[in-house]
C-alpha cells in the first residue's frame, strides 16, 4: 500500500502479529500529520505495532509535540508499540517487502536499555514559570524526579547535566523590540518573554538571567563534587521566586543560593566563583562576542524539527517536548525513567 487515508484495515492472519510500516511526514503538510496520529490510525487498522520510517536521510531529529488537545488525547488510547526508524532502514524493509510476500521483523528494546553501570542524564529546562501547562509539568517533573536523581547521584550511578532553553534572534531583527527585550549579546542568546507582554512584567532577558544563575550553580556544585544540590536550588526558585509575586529577581536567586549552601562550596569560595561565572556570560569572549558557557549549555547535539517560521532560529524546543517524546506521556516517561534507573 503506497498511500492511504484512514479509516482502513489490514488483513489479519491467525497466530501472527502485524507490524505496519509508515512513512514520516510530509514535513510541510497543512494540517500536520503527527506521528502520534499515524501510530493511532495504525492501531485502529489492526496493527499490533508500527514502525515509522524517517522521511529524510541522516540522524533522526526530535519530534514536535502537537498543540491540538484532541491530538494529544490520543496518547490515552494508544496501546500498541511504536518506534521511529531511519529512512535507510525503512527503505530496506520496503525493498524486502516488494520481493517477498511475508517479511518477519523482530522489535526489541534491548539496545535502549543502559549497558553501563552509570547513566548520563541531560535535562532541558527553563526558569520561566508562566508558560502554562508546560511550565507546570516542568516544575512537577523536577519535584518528582529530585529524590530519585539525588539518591542515584549520591550512589555514583548517575551523571546529571542541566541545559537551558535558548533561541537566536533572526538576522536583521536585532533592533526589534522583541529581540531587544528578549536577547543579550546582539541577539545571540534569547529567551521567550515569560508573560507574553513586551511592555509589562518580566522580559526574556530576566529569564536568561535566572537561567544563567541556575547554570552557574550547577557548574559550581558539580565542581565541588555535589552536583545533586542543583535539584533543591532549581526547585526553590520555582517555589520562592515566582514571577506572579514579583520575586523573579537576582536578589531572590541570591537568597536561594545562600539557603542551599552556595557560599560554603569550594572551601568557602562559592559566592565569588558563582559571581565570576555570571560575569563570564556578561563579558564573553571579546573576539567572537559569544558566551562559551551558554553555547555549551544551550546547543544540543541534535536538530529540531517543526514549523520553519517558528523554529528556524530555535536552538532547541521546550524541555517537555524533547524529553517527553510524541508517543510518551510525562508521567509514563517519569515512571519508566525511575524504574530503569532503579534496576541498575
Amino acid at each position: 500500500m503506497q498511500e492511504a487515508s484512514p479509516p482502513f484495515t489490514i488483513p489479519k492472519v491467525p497466530g501472527q502479529f502485524s507490524i505496519m510500516l509508515v512513512d514520516r511526514g510530509p514535513a510541510d503538510a497543512d494540517p500536520p500529520c503527527w506521528l502520534i496520529s499515524k501510530a493511532y490510525n495504525a492501531q485502529l487498522a489492526g496493527a499490533d505495532a508500527v514502525l515509522i520510517a524517517n522521511d529524510r536521510d541522516g540522524p533522526m531529529v526530535t519530534a514536535v509535540v502537537p498543540e491540538e488537545e484532541d491530538t494529544m488525547q490520543l496518547l490515552d488510547r494508544l496501546t500498541i508499540s511504536a518506534a521511529l526508524i531511519s529512512k535507510s532502514d525503512g527503505d530496506r524493509l520496503k525493498s524486502l517487502y516488494k520481493s517477498n510476500e511475508h517479511v518477519s521483523v523482530k522489535i526489541s528494546w534491548a539496545n535502549i536499555i543502559p549497558q553501563s553501570s552509570k547513566v548520563h542524564m541531560e535535562l532541558w529546562t527553563n526558569s520561566n514559570d508562566e508558560c502554562g501547562t508546560l511550565c507546570d509539568e516542568q516544575r512537577d517533573f523536577i519535584h518528582s524526579m529530585k529524590p530519585v536523581a539525588i539518591a542515584l547521584q549520591q550512589a555514583g550511578v548517575l551523571e546529571f547535566e542541566p541545559h537551558y532553553l535558548l533561541w537566536t534572534c533572526p538576522p536583521g531583527y536585532e533592533d526589534s523590540t522583541e529581540c531587544k527585550t528578549s536577547c543579550i549579546l546582539g541577539g545571540q542568546y534569547c529567551a521567550p518573554d515569560p508573560d507574553g507582554s513586551l511592555a509589562e512584567g518580566y522580559s526574556g532577558k530576566d529569564v536568561l538571567d535566572f537561567n544563567i544563575r541556575q547554570l552557574c550553580f550547577a557548574r559550581l556544585s558539580a565542581k565541588d563534587g555535589q552536583p545533586w544540590l542543583w535539584w533543591d536550588y532549581a526547585e526553590s526558585l520555582f517555589i520562592n521566586c515566582p514571577t506572579k509575586q514579583g520575586k523573579f529577581t537576582p536578589e531572590c536567586a541570591r537568597e536561594a543560593f545562600d539557603t542551599h549552601g552556595g557560599p560554603q562550596l569550594l572551601r568557602g569560595k562559592g559566592l565569588s566563583e558563582w559571581e565570576e561565572c555570571i560575569r563570564e556570560v556578561e563579558y564573553p569572549d571579546k573576539v567572537t562576542k559569544a558566551s562559551p558557557i551558554l553555547d555549551e549549555s544551550g546547543t544540543p547535539e541534535f536538530a529540531t524539527r517543526g514549523n520553519p517560521v517558528n523554529c528556524a532560529n530555535e536552538r532547541h524546543v521546550h524541555l517537555i517536548e524533547i524529553k517527553f517524546c510524541e508517543d510518551t506521556r510525562p508521567e509514563h516517561q517519569l515512571s519508566t525513567a525511575k524504574q530503569q534507573l532503579a534496576d541498575l
